[in-house]
């Protein structure tokens, strides 16, 4: 996040989507305080929250999570199924050539995301 800049997140355009109220509020890391037991307790206080605004949305936590993991297993095998194309193994190709075909595999799953996410 730029400084002075909010962004939206996903969670804030589905949010948006179902029409129920929020406030962006800018937070800022603390890097005094990224010790696991603190970065865990965050992450728990962040998962316990998402949890309530989905069922205040009335959506299923454990759908939902279903649903993003068979997404991303799909999109994990679409970038597998590119470097083999390519003739190549996941373990040789630099990050910058997986994003790509990741941002691939992004496009061509929005079929699969409707079909999976057809609630929200």
């Amino acid at each position: 996040m730029a400084h002075g800049k909010i962004e939206k997140t996903n969670a804030a355009r589905l949010l948006d989507r179902a029409k129920i109220a929020y406030e962006l509020v800018p937070y800022r890391v603390d890097e005094e305080h990224l010790a696991a037991t603190h970065v865990a307790e965050e992450l728990g206080d962040l998962l316990f929250a998402a949890v309530k605004v989905g069922r205040f949305a009335g959506i299923d936590p454990e759908e939902a999570v279903a649903g993003t993991c068979e997404k991303f297993i799909h999109r994990f095998r679409a970038v597998e199924d590119g470097a083999r194309e390519q003739g190549r193994t996941l373990e040789d190709m630099p990050l910058e050539e997986m994003t790509r075909l990741c941002d691939f595999s992004f496009a061509s799953t929005k079929d699969l995301e409707h079909f999976l996410f057809d609630k929200v």
